[in-house]
């Protein structure tokens, strides 16, 4: 069986970061999320290990959220909180981000341009009706239909047609070879029922008028703004998971949801801020565990103008970055120092675990060494420093402020003054999207899928140093643009893997980007419950069909 393709494309992708990768798998903006790292005080569970389970159902389990999902429809809900555990596409992610069967029992390519699914024998929609090719063929035309405006219509740039090709079988043709529409397989093919979607073409997605799915669970009440109620479905394809019910409330403000959390009103919830951890680890009847999460935050420097064109000013400023001090004292030691921008395990997908270490290790990094930046210093256009960074960062995401402080005091030793403003979120994208005076960013960075093509691609593509677009740095080269087209076009999966691989140390030797921390994907959750299996931002997904009795 040949696991094939899905891509990113060009510089409108670059606006589907901020906005679909909450719904791909996480709110990954709100969650703040790569894997647990070094150890500090508290009950902090790293690497999202659960303790066994044992048998028995869960009648409820309540769950709270940061903020509400709008529309209940996978295509247009402001978050995924609750609209996953409705809904299935054709194929689905494991915890290690690998592709594994859904409503497609299996998949092949058949050629460059063509892929076939077949869908699994017996599979009913809520109502009890029989899914069909047809409900399959129409969710996924729902992508590129402009009434409907999917900002997963970005997955469909080489789309041609779906059809059926026998009668538990699609086929999906191209209008070109994509290497990556294997990802939007799992991303951008959520099925639903047709016939009750063309009869509520206006109101799709209002809470009188949910879209009918597949999924293990179905609403039995919902408001946009403040959550709902699901209960089992009872046609379910897959195992009964032992939660009957969930309940989801929303509570905005983290305080709130961590007494919530104290008070037993709530016995779940994936909003756990990092910067806060430490408290959150002494909630007594909680365990607070944190799972592979795919999350950068990074430091960009723009190449192509003064006084970032100057690569010794690059290197010295790395050079002043304490990451691992930064790790400790802003995310509670939740964090993993960086090296480069991408997540080592985003390639342990494709290298496994030594090549994977091979290669990250050979990787540039930037130690923290104030001498090394005064000699870095030294070497460039300004060897006395005297210079004001101006720097603004984004008002929602408060742990800048903590990092900006750290960075501000070890610049003073080099007689660097950087200021930093906050700005409202608004402001601050539409400036930042300007392209514009970029300066230096601090911005947090989230895959969409598993592959380094979705960090490379938008951070470091020519295509992308452009207004409405993500490469902040302004980096690209005549080599990394060979690597680029390799990644964008090369049939060959090892081949494209390996020019990310590349293209990440040509970025990290260039002091263009310098990733700070990887984040963890946190999950906080009754300690008298266990989740069954591996817990990370890629099995995100229905997480609560897994919630398990914690056994003793």
């Amino acid at each position: 069986m040949t696991h094939s393709s899905a891509r990113s494309t060009r510089s409108k992708r670059s606006w589907t970061i901020r906005y679909l990768a909450p719904a791909l798998a996480c709110l990954l903006i709100a969650a703040c999320s790569p894997t647990g790292a070094s150890k500090s005080s508290g009950s902090k569970t790293l690497g999202a290990d659960f303790p066994p389970a044992t048998s028995g159902d869960i009648a409820t389990l309540k769950i709270g959220l940061a903020s509400g999902q709008g529309r209940y429809d996978v295509l247009l809900a402001t978050s995924s909180a609750i609209v996953v555990n409705s809904y299935d596409a054709l194929l689905a992610w494991n915890s290690k981000g690998e592709l594994v069967p859904s409503l497609a029992k299996s998949w092949k390519e058949t050629s460059p341009t063509t892929y076939v699914y077949e869908l699994r024998d017996g599979v009913k929609f809520w109502d009890g009706t029989p899914l069909t090719t047809e409900d399959v063929i129409y969710s996924m035309n729902r992508n590129v239909d402009p009434a409907v405006a999917s900002p997963y219509g970005v997955y469909y740039t080489a789309f041609d047609k779906v059809t059926a090709t026998g009668p538990n079988e699609i086929t999906v043709k191209l209008k070109r070879p994509d290497p990556y529409w294997r990802y939007a397989s799992a991303i951008a093919t959520t099925v639903i029922q047709k016939k009750f979607a063309l009869a509520h073409a206006k109101d799709l997605g209002t809470p009188t008028a949910i879209p009918i799915g597949t999924g293990p669970y179905l609403p039995k009440s919902y408001s946009p703004a403040s959550g709902g109620t699901l209960v089992q479905n009872p046609h379910y394809w897959g195992e009964k998971p032992a939660v009957q019910s969930l309940e989801f409330s929303v509570i905005p403000d983290p305080e709130s949801r961590r007494l919530a959390l104290q008070s037993g009103a709530i016995d779940a919830t994936l909003d756990v801020p990092l910067e806060q951890a430490k408290t959150w680890d002494q909630i007594p009847n909680t365990r607070v565990a944190y799972g592979s999460g795919g999350n950068t935050k990074i430091f960009s420097f723009d190449t192509k103008s003064a006084p970032f064109n100057d690569i010794h000013l690059r290197r010295a400023i790395a050079h002043a970055i304490d990451r691992e001090g930064i790790a400790k004292s802003v995310f509670n030691g939740t964090a993993k120092p960086a090296r480069g921008v991408i997540p080592p395990e985003i390639f342990e997908v494709f290298f496994g675990k030594e090549e994977t270490d091979k290669w990250y290790n050979s990787v540039p990094v930037y130690d923290y060494d104030l001498n090394k930046a005064k000699a870095e210093l030294a070497k460039s256009k300004y060897p006395n420093g005297g210079l004001t960074i101006d720097m603004p960062f984004q008002a929602s995401q408060t742990v800048d402020r903590d990092i900006l402080a750290t960075v501000q005091q070890n610049l003073k030793q080099l007689n660097i003054n950087l200021k930093y403003r906050s700005l409202p979120d608004t402001q601050y994208f539409a400036e930042l999207y300007r392209h514009q005076k970029l300066g230096m960013q601090l911005f947090y960075f989230g895959a969409t899928y598993p592959d380094p093509f979705t960090y490379t691609f938008y951070m470091m593509a020519k295509s992308q140093a452009v207004p409405n677009a993500f490469n902040f740095a302004n980096f690209y080269t005549d080599e990394s643009e060979k690597l680029m087209r390799v990644q964008e076009t090369d049939p060959d999966l090892q081949k494209r893997v390996r020019a990310g691989a590349d293209l990440v140390k040509l970025a990290a030797e260039d002091a263009a980007y310098i990733g700070i921390n990887f984040l963890p994907f946190p999950i906080a959750l009754n300690r008298k419950y266990t989740i069954d299996g591996e817990f990370s931002i890629w099995s995100f997904a229905n997480w609560p069909t897994r919630v398990r009795i914690a056994g003793s």
